[in-house]
């Protein structure tokens, strides 16, 4: 039932990202390079069209970042002096995101987590914070074209002669109200 058409190629249709429907619990390991747009993304909500639901747990193992660590209390979200303490308080936790930097604290969290928690390490944690630039890019293009519609609009309802604006397939996008 493999074969082209089958069940399998069906699940091959739908992306993981689809299929989840249920919030991510987020841990974050210290206050590295990215920390503040790694905050964006999971606090954020903006970025909902690219990523599942996200929700910041905890942080643990801050280290001396006070503007990261006032931010992270503002939102309500507890802080913890270790990764273990923030991992029994929230078992819960499926993805911690390591920004410590740390090459002997990242071998050690690879032998340690438990088998439910996914790593992102401090570099992986980079495409994440280019997902994040992405999503705000283009939330500022569908801003300006938003504007451009609306000025295009004003301009053609100012003309007296009927003007119409056709999409690709003859379909009428906008006319002006004459």
């Amino acid at each position: 039932m493999d074969q082209e058409g089958g069940a399998g190629h069906l699940l091959d249709e739908f992306c993981v990202l689809d299929a989840e429907d249920r919030e991510l619990s987020v841990g974050i390991l210290g206050a590295g390079p990215g920390g503040l747009s790694l905050l964006d993304l999971i606090t954020g909500g903006g970025d909902r069209n690219f990523l599942p639901p996200l929700r910041l747990a905890a942080l643990a193992e801050p280290g001396d970042r006070p503007a990261r660590l006032e931010r992270v209390r503002a939102l309500g979200v507890p802080v913890y002096a270790s990764c273990e303490a923030m991992l029994e308080a929230h078992p819960g936790i499926g993805l911690l995101i390591e920004l410590t930097g740390s090459r002997p604290r990242l071998l050690e969290l690879r032998r340690t987590l438990p088998g439910g928690v996914s790593l992102v390490d401090h570099v992986g944690s980079v495409f994440l914070c280019g997902l994040h630039a992405m999503a705000q890019f283009g939330a500022h293009c569908r801003l300006n074209l938003d504007r451009q519609k609306e000025l295009l609009e004003a301009i053609t309802d100012e003309v007296e002669e009927d003007v119409l604006l056709l999409d690709k397939t003859g379909t009428i996008t906008l006319g002006n109200r004459q």
